[in-house]
């Protein structure tokens, strides 16, 4: 009798170890999220869409800083024309919206403080159709060419 009894008292005492471990774990995640999770609502977001309201999809977004307009990050807007920027420290800047076959445009200068999410206004481009006239397509054969049996000499006409 006495082996079974010892033997239940490891079994409680384990028991109650490994409940102390499990309130340990839950409390430093806990701890861990509280922690990090103002770290991962830093952005920045915003959309584009064109001049008939819908969105604009490939369209390049450059985030840019006010003072010296450098390049602090880009973005590719998604089929929805949503553009987001990440882990941005604070500072002044403003975003500038650029795709093929459209005019660019910038939005307002604002001022980005880390604590948490700052949404641009909507930024609409315009169609620029009028932008491409022509294309022109030269090609010119190279003045030599080496072949697995022979070397050609190309004539050019001056």
């Amino acid at each position: 009798m006495q082996l079974d009894t010892s033997l239940c008292i490891i079994k409680v005492q384990v028991q109650i170890g490994f409940i102390k471990i499990t309130k340990m774990r839950s409390f430093i995640t806990a701890l861990m999220i509280i922690i990090y999770s103002p770290l991962f609502a830093q952005k920045i977001t915003g959309e584009v869409r064109d001049e008939a309201g819908k969105p604009v999809v490939a369209a390049t977004a450059f985030l840019r800083k006010v003072v010296d307009s450098s390049l602090v990050k880009m973005s590719i807007t998604g089929n929805n024309g949503a553009y987001e920027f990440l882990y941005i420290k604070p500072g002044n800047y403003f975003v500038k919206v650029t795709n093929v076959g459209f005019t660019n445009n910038r939005s307002n200068d604002f001022t980005y403080t880390a604590d948490g999410s700052f949404t641009v206004p909507g930024l609409t481009i315009y169609n620029n159709i009028a932008g491409l006239k022509a294309v022109e397509v030269t090609a010119q054969k190279p003045a030599i060419e080496v072949k697995a049996d022979k070397i050609i000499f190309n004539k050019y006409k001056a």
